[in-house]
């Protein structure tokens, strides 16, 4: 049951924050670094708001993940640590 609490408040976090107050299209527009924005095609997260965030940060790459939803990090490591490794490798 505890645990049950605990993933339904930790789901609600997740899909109520940020805010658009705490985290400002304004704010996504000042960074200055490479960003990988990461999604999978039945994310719980709207594809326009992921879209938004991609779109909002000046050297953002978009990386959609086929048949997948918020887990992809567990459920396709084969995919994300390649991909991640990748990424994190570049100059």
């Amino acid at each position: 049951m505890r645990q049950e609490i605990f993933g339904g408040k930790l789901r609600e976090m997740w899909l109520q924050h940020p805010t658009p107050d705490e985290i400002t299209v304004a704010m996504l527009h000042t960074i200055q670094c490479p960003v990988l924005v990461i999604a999978g095609d039945h994310d719980e997260i709207k594809l326009e708001h992921t879209l938004l965030i991609y779109r909002s940060i000046p050297q953002a790459r978009l990386w959609i993940l086929p048949q997948t939803g918020h887990a992809t990090f567990g459920l396709r490591p084969e995919w994300m640590n390649p991909m991640l490794e990748s990424f994190l490798s570049e100059p």
